[in-house]
């Protein structure tokens, strides 16, 4: 329990000095010196070790999907799956447009899925046999989106005007709608922790917050400054925070499962609890 509260104080911190630091710098931009570093490989390395972890944590709320029956595992577990594949092309790409595309696109799909919790659970239930093939579909499309966008960046829509290095209309729209998409998941995994008393909602409900506001904040950021640097950074962090709670988690839940346990009264507490840490 102790680590539970540590990872919500942790992840509630990471959105405070988020936003606190995006309010300064985007309030008081004129007054306070701003620097840029361009560094290719330090870029690559975070973007593509956030992409490994983004794929682990899908993997690992997929399968426990299957023992929790919990279908917000299978939503968020596939948005993360789909960040995870744009992202490591993502950190492939030379700066240009396929650079940001690709970041953006990254956002919007993840964003999408977690927008998925505001459809019927009926719905949801209907389709159940169908999840596996649709997560795997929809991950097929964004690694040949990125696969393309890597190997022919000139076919994708302009996203730095040429002139002033600033971002298009396009790729407004795109960081926007993911940052909606995000947004609105928001009260749907608050009503479902409030009826259900279980932890992980709580957790999705930090990180839909917390991309939702950092896409948000990405709009206002220019290619290689400090506040682009600091919101890699962050989101790097939150990664791994997710990546070692879900691991956790993953663990309590292999051991309530093993074969060699009879399922008696004590085992089948420690189910019902480890759902709800």
């Amino acid at each position: 329990m102790k680590t539970t509260s540590g990872f919500f104080i942790g992840m509630g911190m990471i959105i405070f000095v988020l936003c606190a630091a995006a309010a300064v710098c985007l309030v008081f931009s004129d007054l306070i010196p701003s620097w840029n570093l361009i560094n290719l490989p330090v870029h690559s390395t975070i973007e593509t070790l956030g992409g490994i972890s983004a794929l682990l944590i899908a993997m690992v709320l997929l399968q426990q999907k299957r023992k929790t029956d919990n279908e917000s595992f299978y939503l968020v577990g596939t948005g993360f799956a789909c960040m995870g594949v744009l992202d490591t092309f993502h950190a492939m790409c030379m700066p240009g447009d396929a650079f940001i595309f690709l970041h953006s696109a990254a956002s919007l799909a993840g964003g999408f899925f977690f927008a998925g919790v505001l459809l019927p659970d009926k719905l949801l239930l209907r389709y159940r046999a169908e999840q596996s093939w649709i997560a795997g579909l929809f991950v097929l499309i964004c690694f040949s989106v990125g696969l393309r966008a890597l190997i022919f960046p000139q076919d994708v829509p302009m996203i730095i005007r040429l002139y002033d290095g600033q971002f298009t209309l396009a790729a407004i729209l795109l960081n926007t709608c993911a940052s909606l998409f995000f947004l609105v998941s928001v009260p749907k995994f608050y009503i479902r922790y409030r009826s259900t008393q279980n932890t992980d909602h709580l957790v999705f409900l930090l990180l839909a917050l917390f991309f939702g506001l950092a896409e948000i904040i990405f709009q206002y950021s220019d290619t290689w400054n400090d506040i682009w640097w600091a919101w890699h950074l962050l989101r790097f962090i939150a990664y791994i925070m997710i990546l070692f709670f879900v691991g956790k988690r993953h663990f309590q839940l292999a051991k309530c499962f093993q074969p060699n346990q009879s399922l008696s009264p004590k085992n089948s507490t420690t189910m019902g609890e480890a759902g709800k840490q």
